[in-house]
């Protein structure tokens, strides 16, 4: 076909699918055109996006091709016109009158509304297209066969406009596309041809023998007047009428139709290893630069069952991917492939490399033979996807026996290839490893091949249930007969069990391949899903061994509910040290079949399909067969009992990781599933982030600065990414540091290394990609924007997300993100550099730490984040996490919890993204761990001394006091009306509601409490910050206080800001209230105020400052009868003076004046604390009480307990007591003592030596003279 005007029917075809409306064909038209300009793209899919009303999508791709800058004025001026529709739409644009009304027409049924069809219909015209007869009948065509399918279309009018057009390329490929759809394969393969004699280019090459490849993936054989199928065919029927002499349970009869099925399928593969010479033929002599000989060529052994063969040629493939021409079509995608294989570890699921392995081999088929299940393309792009999955070098740790510590004797397992050799137990050696354990390198350890490696005997135990479909029965065989094949004669004797409702032994423990290929080929599908049968059948193959290594290689396709039977099996394969490596297919319960693996020393593995058995049971062979004894002393940390075991292989980027415990032995899984909303731990020697997550190997080379998040670092520091050290290394703070990374570095994912000062070693594996470019992509759905390293399509509206996954610009994820769009636009592209919209909803999903990284408060006026979190990061959620997308509103999910730093816990009952932030609505808090999660040693500059000092003295407090932490701590409630609201930004942490105190709950200070309390927040407004704690005063923690604590009395602590920058308590007590025998409180007014940017002083409490009034009456509560003179001089009187309340202790001290008998006493400090209170005064006296006269300078200090009160009067001057017959002058000390329950008032008079003393009656009388003595 001509070319017309620069135009490609591609472009011809989008119009005139545009011009009826067709949005979809429009897009596919677009797509299946290769010689559209990057310009041209970009200018379809925005006229694409306007056409079918998917205005977020239209925003951003004419934001991006208004920035790469359009040729054509007139193009331009369409593009900024329906850019602005779109910005109206996201509400970004406030003229958007015209838009209501544009997008008001397609509300009302219009396909197109009228005025985007007028701008579309403006940007055609400019491209200059000049409708010919033959772009038209091409139309016609391709609409036919898009329309109603393949089978829609009468072949006369195909075979009409080849007969029309027969030299046009564009409508022979269509033909063979509308034949190879109809299963027409011989008529497809006539037309294939046809398009190489017009030209004998590598595309049609490709499409010729990919007929050929689909026609014999689909068994459609044709043999006639073909000699050699004929032969071949003949021979297969020689052999089954030789079988038929036999009866059905004899082993010769199913041998002999075990080779005519060989034979035969020899004869369907005879046209596709012709295919395979012929392609041999026509590549290029020294090199396919193309790539498209070598990967057809690939295929084309898969397709005659020749794996081995593939798996060679598409490992050449990529080795030399750079070798590639400029103008290769497949090398873009090729070199994503290899981008993606590089930074895929051993087996862990990779939606980016299988995105881009299905994208190389669309891109390599040119969309005639589809990738999709049930062809060859299909088939090809799960092959490609499973080798480079499963050929990695890949490590694990089976076990780890402490019953000799601090000896450590542990077994690893090795598996895949490295530098070109199979990982076998002679190719690897102690100097290949790096050990670490529980944060502390290993220098001195030995490695050594499994001795038990003489001897290995393994069990294939296969699901033949009716779970299992035809085709994964099938890839189940061929899995098995792969291991059969791939075994070592010499020193591995396998056996072969089915199960389904029971299980049996098809061939006993062998090393005959031979007999192993006959038995596993005996199987048959049906029934239910006994696991445990097949593990116990499989147990019992096992029985009776060489003694060396057992294992099971264990497929399940099903469930199994017998959780018993499946627990006994397992506990029987632990004490028979038979180790279980699993494969679970389909619906198999993930956990169940993983905690079987864990519990014996094996492995698991989850296909993604039946395509991947074979290369994942040869991968679980060598596990087997590849085992390492590592032996090793702690020597460091050795005291701490749950520890850690890393191994790595450095030069290969590998490592594993196995938790344990020293304590009985025991071991534990490294799996977390933590959830809930919190700041992130702070472990020794951890790496937590390196930003950025990613670069290019040109931007490494050149050299750039790179910021490292962990936890602990010191001055010198080292720090090594891959093979390269930082320098430069400066240490910020003890979370972050940064340094020049610059030096080669293979593209992949690199391990990030940090060793410490005092031996510590922290690492990171996967911690830095690295790119042949810097990329940045992004997916929009609903109003959630996702960015990555990469960003590809897995599956019909499923994507992945990996590599430095950043959530709406502030919310970082740590993992890789599955993306499942709900609303998919019909036809979309993923462009590098450029935001895709995927939908309005989705979910998202993926296993890792969600987070938002705060910087550290360094000014005078620091927000909460800043200081509660120290520069930490804080994790929203970590392990596993769903969101569900509607819309504007991204649901993170329910009942999650909330840590507030120094604040409380909250119990969320919604949280909601957007594009402000993380809303909380919060239902619960708890308030009682305010003291725990204050970041440990906060010291810095502008932390205030409350934030400090408040805490360490409630610790002391509860210390002093003895009081316990209660198991449960006081909840508080949301007001149903009011609510809790948490924003949690990219800048701060804010709140706003109402919280009720649950009842019989009490907040503590100390040993002061606060019930029936209420507390209101609004920190969202920075300028009106404030909150506000109201309740009842609770004294009960005070038994000296059992008045006090039977009346309610309120108080008020309210603040301008979250800190306790103001604090202020009014209370008014009336009746008063006795706080200890003798003193009375009727009033108390308190607050605390700090200049919060002051530095911190060594303070050790925290005080409220205020008034405090009431009055002192020493004999008020004596419980014996006293003389009114005597009572007097115990009535001091009322006070009103200072207060300082001492949360910590607690205590509370008052400066005041008070009046004995006349003398005024000016400087009293009152001290109340646990032990009771004490008076202290100083003050020139003269007095008449307890029978004596006095004068002087006194120095007065008094004492009350729960039991009893003493005072003690330090004189200087005179006393006359006619009792004692006692007249002293100058110095003396007089001391009263009284018990309040009546059985003791003593008073003491000290002079010169002697000591005078006398005691009184209950009444208040003097005892017997006898009583009264002089010492």
């Amino acid at each position: 076909m001509e070319e017309n005007a620069g135009v490609r029917p591609g472009m011809y075809l989008a119009y005139r699918y545009l011009e009826s409306g067709d949005v979809e064909k429009a897009r596919a038209a677009a797509e299946n055109d290769g010689s559209l300009s990057r310009e041209q793209r970009g200018l379809l899919e925005v006229l694409l996006s306007a056409a079918e009303g998917n205005y977020p999508a239209l925003y951003f791709a004419a934001e991006e091709l208004l920035e790469e800058g359009i040729s054509s004025a007139e193009q331009q001026d369409c593009v900024e016109e329906l850019h602005s529709f779109s910005k109206a739409y996201l509400r970004q644009d406030a003229s958007a009158a015209e838009f209501v009304s544009v997008s008001g027409e397609a509300e009302r049924g219009m396909q197109v509304p009228e005025k985007i069809s007028s701008l579309i219909r403006q940007c055609f015209e400019t491209e200059n297209i000049q409708e010919t007869e033959e772009l038209n009948d091409y139309y016609y065509l391709d609409s036919q066969v898009r329309g109603g399918g393949a089978e829609a279309v009468d072949p006369s009018d195909v075979e009409n406009l080849c007969q029309k057009y027969p030299f046009s390329q564009d409508i022979l490929k269509l033909a063979v596309k509308y034949y190879a759809e109809r299963e027409e394969y011989g008529e497809a393969q006539g037309k294939a041809k046809r398009l190489l004699e017009l030209e004998d280019s590598a595309e049609n090459y490709v499409i010729y023998t990919d007929v050929i490849a689909q026609r014999a993936y689909a068994g459609d054989v044709q043999s006639g007047g073909d000699a050699e199928k004929e032969g071949l065919i003949q021979e297969a029927e020689r052999l089954e009428e030789q079988a038929a002499r036999y009866g059905d349970e004899d082993e010769r009869r199913e041998r002999l139709l075990n080779e005519a099925e060989a034979r035969r399928e020899e004869a369907s593969h005879v046209d596709i290893y012709r295919a395979i010479n012929f392609l041999e033929a026509k590549k290029p002599m020294f090199r396919d630069r193309s790539g498209l000989y070598d990967t057809q060529i690939a295929k084309l052994y898969l397709a005659a069952g020749d794996r081995e063969a593939a798996k060679k040629r598409v490992h050449a493939i990529l080795e030399h991917v750079d070798a590639l021409s400029e103008d290769s079509p497949v090398r873009e995608a090729l070199m994503d492939v290899a981008d993606a294989y590089r930074q895929t570890s051993s087996e862990s699921e990779s939606p980016v490399l299988k995105s881009a392995v299905r994208e190389f081999v669309e891109t390599q088929s040119q969309g005639i033979i589809q990738v999709q299940d049930g062809t060859i393309n299909g088939r090809m792009a799960d092959f490609v996807a499973s080798v480079l999955k499963y050929d990695k070098l890949g490590i694990f740790i089976s076990r780890v026996d402490t019953s000799g510590y601090p000896e450590i004797t542990a077994c690893l397992n090795m598996n895949g290839e490295r530098e070109g050799r199979w990982g076998m137990s002679g190719e690897f050696y102690a100097d290949d490893f790096e050990i670490i354990d529980t944060q502390y390198k290993i220098e001195d350890f030995e490695l050594n091949a499994d001795a038990s490696k003489t001897g290995v005997d393994i069990a294939l135990v296969m699901d033949c249930s009716g779970n299992m479909s035809e085709e994964a029965l099938e890839d189940a065989e061929k899995a098995a007969q792969a291991c059969a094949e791939d075994m070592d004669t010499g020193r591995q004797q396998m056996a072969v069990v089915t199960y389904s409702d029971e299980a049996r032994t098809l061939v006993s423990r062998t090393n005959d391949p031979e007999s192993l290929i006959y038995g596993i080929h005996q199987s048959s599908r049906g029934g239910g899903t006994n696991i445990s049968a097949g593990l116990q059948e499989g147990l019992d193959a096992l029985a009776g061994g060489r003694g060396g290594t057992k294992a099971l290689i264990l497929m399940a396709g099903g469930q199994d509910g017998n959780e018993e039977a499946i627990d006994e099996a397992v506990s029987r394969a632990v004490s028979e040290q038979t180790a279980v490596y699993v494969v679970g297919l389909g619906d198999a319960r993930e956990e169940s079949l993983r905690d079987i693996a864990d519990r014996t020393g094996g492995k698991f593995i989850m296909a993604d399909s039946s395509a991947e058995l074979e290369d994942i049971c040869l991968t679980l062979q060598k596990y087997i067969v590849n085992s390492y004894v590592l032996t090793y002393t702690v020597s460091e940390n050795a005291e701490a009992d749950s520890r850690y075991l890393m191994v790595s292989v450095p030069d290969s980027q590998i490592s594993a990781r196995r938790d344990y415990a020293v304590s009985g032995g025991g071991e534990e899984s490294a799996d977390t599933d933590e959830k809930g909303i919190r700041p992130s731990g702070e472990e020794d020697a951890q790496l937590l982030s390196v930003s950025p997550g990613a670069v290019s190997a040109e931007e490494a080379a050149s050299g750039l600065t790179v910021t490292v998040k962990g936890t602990g670092f010191q001055e010198g520091m080292h720090v090594n990414v891959g093979e390269l050290e930082l320098s430069e290394v400066a240490v910020q703070d003890e979370n972050t540091l940064t340094g020049v990374l610059k030096g080669n570095l293979s593209t992949g994912a690199c391990r990030v290394s940090a060793q410490y000062p005092d031996g510590r070693v922290g690492v990171r594996e996967d911690g830095l990609r690295v790119f042949r470019a810097g990329t940045s992509t992004g997916v929009r759905i609903g109003g959630t924007v996702i960015r990555a390293d990469r960003i590809g399509q897995t599956a019909e509206g499923v994507f992945s997300a990996a590599g430095n996954v950043l959530i709406n610009d502030f919310i970082h994820f740590s993992g890789s993100l599955e993306i499942r769009a709900l609303d998919l636009p019909e036809k979309f592209t993923l462009n590098s550099g450029r935001i895709t919209y995927l939908g309005d909803r989705g979910k998202i999903s993926g296993s890792g730490k969600l987070y938002i990284s705060y910087p550290r408060a360094e000014d005078e006026d620091p927000n909460y984040a800043g200081l509660a979190l120290e520069g930490r990061d804080y994790v929203v959620q970590e392990g596993q996490v769903d969101f569900t997308v509607q819309g504007m509103e991204t649901e993170l999910g329910e009942n999650l919890t909330l840590r507030l730093p120094l604040l409380a816990d909250v119990t969320a009952s919604s949280a909601v993204l957007d594009t402000d932030g993380i809303k909380i609505r919060g239902r619960e808090a708890k308030f009682s761990d305010m003291a725990d999660s204050m970041p440990e040693g906060t010291d810095h500059s502008v932390t205030s001394r409350k934030e400090k000092t408040a805490v360490d003295a409630v610790g002391r407090g509860a210390a002093a006091s003895g009081a316990e932490k209660s198991a449960e701590a006081s909840v508080w409630t949301a007001d149903p009306r009011a609510g809790l609201e948490i924003l949690i930004r990219q800048d701060n942490i804010s709140a706003e509601g109402e919280l009720s105190l649950e009842e019989g709950g009490a907040l503590k200070l100390g040993r002061i409490g606060l019930s029936a309390a209420k507390l209101k927040l609004d920190t969202l407004d920075e300028e009106q910050e404030y909150w506000k704690l109201e309740g009842t005063l609770d004294f009960s923690a005070f038994p000296e206080l059992e008045a006090a604590a039977a009346q309610e009395k309120r108080a008020v602590i309210s603040s301008r800001y979250w800190r306790l920058d103001k604090v202020e308590a009014d209370v008014e007590l009336d009746p008063e209230i006795p706080l200890y025998q003798g003193l009375y409180l009727n009033g108390l007014s308190l607050e605390e105020e700090t200049d919060s940017s002051s530095a911190p002083e060594e303070q050790q409490d925290f005080w409220l400052t205020g008034a405090a009034e009431g009055n002192v009456d020493l004999f008020g509560g004596l419980n014996m009868q006293v003389s009114e003179n005597m009572t007097d001089w115990g009535r001091l009187g009322a006070f009103q003076g200072t207060a300082t309340l001492h949360c910590g202790e607690p205590s509370l001290q008052i400066e005041t004046g008070l009046e004995l008998l006349g003398n005024e006493l000016p400087d009293v400090s009152l001290d109340l604390g646990t032990f009771g209170f004490s008076a202290d005064a100083r003050s020139q006296l003269e007095l008449e009480m307890l029978g004596m006269d006095l004068g002087g300078e006194a120095a007065l200090h008094l004492e009350s307990s729960r039991e009893q009160m003493d005072m003690r009067l330090e004189l200087d001057g005179y006393l006359n007591c006619s009792m004692l017959n006692l007249n002293c002058q100058g110095d003396m000390v007089l001391e009263a003592g009284v018990r309040f329950d009546g059985t003791l008032f003593s008073v003491g008079i000290t002079e010169n030596g002697r000591e005078h003393r006398l005691w009184y009656q209950d009444n208040g009388e003097l005892f017997l003279t006898d009583k009264i003595y002089c010492s």
